[in-house]
């Protein structure tokens, strides 16, 4: 089995105080996806189900980004058929991790959702890894550690900057600025990027429970929230990856050879079913307790406590 992810949407369509559409931001789902689709399952899901918003500004803002225009043309079934949040509650022993799309929508629904933050709380007490970029840290403001103490009490994390706010003039409609209110949660523990719009990722630990906390900064930020998820889920269960076949070299090395003397084979060695092999040199013809087959990943260090 490969790590089981669960990647949240924002149900929210409008901005209550002018009505302006908003949802998810398209690249901070797409870059992340390109990065864990084939090496991870994932569930999609949002608090009412069905079809999640996709901020169309973020379309247009993207509009010559390759990897946001693919993703937007091939995988809209993703987004247009989430599962209910309330029907993935049950299931959190499935998962390894939670991931919090950001854009504008959590700011509305997912901080408040009761579900949400059920879920959160489900999966911290579990030691699970929880992840959010850009506006998605918001959905993390509410849920509570099994002492009572909010998660991220002195858990150091990032999220959407305040000048990133009003640069992107989005302040004043806002229903809080981010960024303050995780300084006041983490007790002055918010970071960001040197720059606005810089990337700025940063996996911490929550101290009141031990889970892994993943934060992204910004849309620019997505791509590295990928690689920190996929490098935990895979830290934290190496029995459940699952490497691509073809991404394995073979490695035939011969244990018991007529000289008694280990052996690995030149050239390349056919295996049928049973077992077999058919000698490329002018070696003598090898029993089969003799070939032990090792498999090792050539993109291994994406599994750095797997034990291949």
């Amino acid at each position: 089995m490969v790590p089981k992810v669960l990647v949240v949407l924002s149900s929210q369509d409008k901005i209550p105080a002018n009505g302006h559409p908003t949802g998810w931001y398209l690249p901070e789902f797409a870059h992340p996806w390109e990065v864990l689709h084939e090496k991870t399952e994932l569930v999609i899901a949002s608090p009412k189900g069905g079809e999640a918003p996709l901020d169309p500004a973020s379309v247009k803002a993207f509009e010559n980004d390759p990897v946001s225009t693919k993703f937007l043309n091939e995988q809209k079934a993703l987004w247009m058929n989430t599962v209910k949040l309330s029907d993935v509650l049950p299931k959190v022993s499935e998962f390894d991790a939670i991931f919090y799309i950001g854009g504008h929508g959590p700011m509305f629904d997912l901080h408040y959702d009761e579900t949400s933050i059920a879920l959160i709380e489900a999966f911290a007490a579990a030691k699970k890894t929880i992840a959010a970029v850009c506006h998605g840290p918001t959905v993390l403001l509410k849920a509570k550690a099994p002492s009572g103490v909010p998660l991220l009490s002195a858990c150091t994390v990032t999220g959407f900057s305040n000048t990133e706010e009003d640069q992107a003039q989005m302040s004043s409609v806002m229903p809080y600025m981010l960024e303050d209110e995780l300084q006041k949660v983490t007790g002055n523990r918010y970071v960001k990027a040197e720059e606005p719009w810089g990337e700025k990722v940063v996996v911490s630990k929550a101290a009141s429970t031990g889970a892994t906390i993943i934060t992204g900064q910004n849309p620019a930020s997505a791509t590295g929230v990928g690689k920190e998820i996929l490098r935990a889920v895979c830290r934290r269960s190496p029995e459940r990856v699952t490497p691509p076949l073809s991404r394995l070299n073979l490695q035939l090395s011969i244990t018991e050879h007529p000289a008694n003397q280990q052996r690995c084979l030149p050239g390349v060695a056919e295996i049928s079913m049973p077992r077999s092999c058919r000698q490329v040199d002018d070696t003598p013809p090898l029993r089969e307790d003799a070939l032990s087959l090792i498999l090792r990943l050539d993109d291994e260090e994406m599994y750095p406590e797997a034990d291949w």
